[in-house]
């Protein structure tokens, strides 16, 4: 929230930042530490993993632990630009949480600012820097059978964290803390 602030502050445009919360044009804008662009880190980073699956199978090599890293690592740097370039866009544009266009947005930066620069990133080094994949030691039944074990195990591990977030009881939200904002009032509900 600070650095969209600079960002904006540097370009001329009246903003106020305190805490999460950014005010411009009269209209405060809270950062929620659970917003869609946090979940969306999750999302490019699976993303990745998946592309590095797919591209070293298509290519027919593997990348080192140390490679895969790095590209965890710029996949996470892309991601915490394309939320930056979203939270100063939403803040811009004056698009509140309960508009449309605010998870548009996440998926639409996500896909632009993370997938399409990701998919160089990801080709290049398992062409370049990639192992040869050695033959399958193991019967392909054996080894599909698990994989699938696998996948299943992870599928249940997965629904089951969801699941347990969603049924969990939140915690009722505590007011905002009174910031001074020029010509604006806070009601509480």
């Amino acid at each position: 929230t600070t650095m969209a602030g600079t960002l904006m502050t540097a370009a001329g445009l009246p903003v106020t930042v305190a805490g999460n919360t950014v005010s411009f044009r009269h209209h405060l804008f809270s950062v929620d530490p659970a917003c869609m662009g946090l979940h969306m880190l999750i999302v490019s980073l699976l993303t990745t993993l998946l592309l590095i699956n797919v591209y070293q199978r298509k290519q027919a090599k593997r990348l080192s632990a140390g490679m895969i890293v790095l590209l965890l690592a710029a996949a996470t740097a892309l991601n915490i630009f394309s939320n930056l370039m979203r939270i100063i866009s939403l803040v811009v544009l004056l698009i509140l949480t309960d508009n449309p266009w605010h998870g548009i947005f996440g998926l639409l930066f996500l896909s632009i600012y993370v997938l399409l620069p990701l998919l160089p990133m990801i080709r290049y080094p398992i062409r370049r820097h990639g192992r040869p994949v050695l033959t399958n030691r193991l019967p392909s039944t054996v080894r599909s059978r698990r994989i699938l074990a696998g996948n299943v195990l992870v599928a249940a591990i997965v629904t089951l964290v969801v699941m347990l977030h969603l049924f969990r009881q939140n915690p009722a939200k505590a007011p905002a803390a009174g910031i001074d904002v020029p010509g604006d009032t806070m009601r509480q509900r």
